[in-house]
């Protein structure tokens, strides 16, 4: 990746098993997807912090028996990330990739959660180009 070691992509329990190796738990899509969006906003992508100290940790690969979250969360499949982006609300990011979905930085992202303070994508298969749902 261009952009991003494992620590920032999976849970520490991951990490602590596999290393950099974990990264390889995420879909390859998805990781291109994550660099490609670093690249199109240029600026400081945030997904999990906690290897520096901070409290996001649940924000890409999630171990599969965490209850806290949904059974079939796209996260535990390697095919979801929550992210912020520097400078700007989730909701400005949430509607730049709406307003230029057909952009090759998106091409992946099938659904986006709306609702929330963090941009949440993945790549489930929908119906339509970019599917958005609330939590």
């Amino acid at each position: 990746m261009r952009h991003f070691k494992a620590h920032e992509l999976v849970h520490p329990k991951i990490y602590e098993m596999y290393g950099e190796g974990s990264i390889n738990f995420l879909h390859p899509k998805l990781r291109t997807t994550i660099d490609d969006i670093r690249d199109y906003f240029n600026t400081k992508m945030t997904i999990n912090n906690y290897y520096w100290g901070g409290n996001l940790k649940n924000r890409g690969l999630r171990p599969y028996l965490i209850d806290k979250y949904a059974k079939y969360s796209q996260h535990k499949l390697g095919m979801a990330v929550d992210f912020d982006i520097a400078g700007m609300t989730a909701d400005e990011v949430r509607q730049v990739i709406l307003d230029d979905k057909d952009c090759e930085a998106f091409r992946h992202i099938n659904r986006m959660e709306l609702g929330v303070s963090w941009v949440h994508i993945d790549l489930k298969e929908t119906a339509s180009r970019i599917y958005t749902f609330n939590p």
